[in-house]
């Protein structure tokens, strides 16, 4: 990194990496800062097994150079060969009624066509109504949360979309997937993909099989999650696996649940806002012990997180297995499988 700034004097130069010290107190008055930027960042490199320096005529005005050299491996790298639901030729009807910005709308729109999407574009919720109705194939929906998706209506996979203001999710109603400003293009197209696979069965994958498994080891399931959007996903790649579940919002209502009825599979979210999924799973399993009749509970994270200190914290809470956030499919059918083989064994 080259600067045209202040310059370092010689005399001055071996201050630079002192934590809380300054070359020259008055940068500190004019322009901010602590003095620790340049000692984290030696200290980080160090322990990247790297080197951080600085070079500097120690001329004023003539600005500094500073130099980082890492020790870094070409990593062996291979294409996800998880089957995901392709974009090119599927189509979008994106509901521009007013709640969405037409920036918003120009910039979803040039995204989803680079794809390779058709883009169907309605003014308002009565044109999509007509639209849907007059037998136009969508594959999914994109509209504001702030619009109110009629329930007579047979809306296909729907993306809603929120601002950084709209805080909350009282409101929104269920749907495949959402996104929040500001957007960005991965994010889009990770959401467009994860909406329209989990709308269709896996590729390659025979939907009668699961049911079939579904219907010789039939599993009680329940669900832990508070986001109304991922309760809505789980459920229907469930329902695509030929299997039912009831679903709370908490961990609270998931020990009263447990406590209600006797199940053979939970998925338990880790970030619930009374009661987390460590703890949840905690006083599941004390109080099965207590019944002596939990040793058949399968209990499987819904996490974000899969550092092996989280693996480690699951297990140690009482948990079996944990699925990775966002959810695949084919991850949730071998959980299922899994389980359904023990209980039949």
């Amino acid at each position: 990194v080259r600067d045209t700034g202040l310059g370092i004097p010689v005399d001055r130069q071996d201050r630079l990496f002192q934590a809380f010290s300054q070359v020259d107190t008055s940068t500190t008055r004019r322009y901010g800062g602590t003095g620790l930027g340049l000692a984290i960042s030696r200290r980080l490199c160090k322990a990247m097994g790297g080197v951080l320096w600085a070079e500097s005529l120690g001329i004023p005005g003539k600005g500094s150079t500073f130099h980082c050299r890492l020790p870094l491996e070409i990593a062996d790298w291979e294409p996800d060969r998880e089957p995901v639901a392709p974009l090119a030729g599927k189509t979008m009807l994106l509901i521009a009624d007013g709640t969405l910005l037409g920036t918003e709308v120009r910039h979803v729109t040039q995204l989803a066509q680079t794809w390779g999407m058709n883009v169907l574009e309605c003014d308002s919720l009565d044109a999509a109504r007509r639209l849907l109705e007059s037998g136009s194939a969508a594959d999914l929906v994109f509209a504001s949360r702030a619009l109110d998706l009629p329930d007579d209506v047979s809306w296909p996979a729907t993306i809603r979309f929120r601002t950084l203001w709209e805080r909350g999710n009282e409101a929104l109603q269920p749907a495949t997937g959402g996104l929040i400003q500001p957007m960005k293009a991965l994010a889009l197209r990770t959401a467009l993909a994860d909406a329209l696979q989990a709308e269709q069965p896996d590729a390659g994958t025979l939907v009668p099989a699961s049911q079939a498994t579904a219907e010789h080891v039939p599993l009680r399931i329940l669900v832990a999650e508070d986001t109304v959007v991922n309760q809505v996903v789980i459920r229907r790649m469930l329902d695509r696996l030929g299997y039912g579940a009831d679903i709370v919002g908490s961990g609270t209502e998931a020990l009263a649940a447990i406590d209600a009825r006797p199940y053979d599979l939970a998925f338990m979210d880790m970030q619930m806002p009374d009661m987390d999924g460590l703890e949840a799973t905690r006083r599941i399993r004390r109080l099965l012990a207590e019944r002596g009749d939990g040793s058949h509970l399968t209990i499987v994270a819904l996490t974000a997180n899969v550092s092996p200190e989280d693996r480690a914290a699951c297990m140690a809470a009482g948990m079996n297995d944990f699925l990775g956030k966002p959810l695949r499919i084919g991850d949730l059918r071998e959980i299922l499988r899994s389980t359904a083989a023990a209980l039949a064994g």
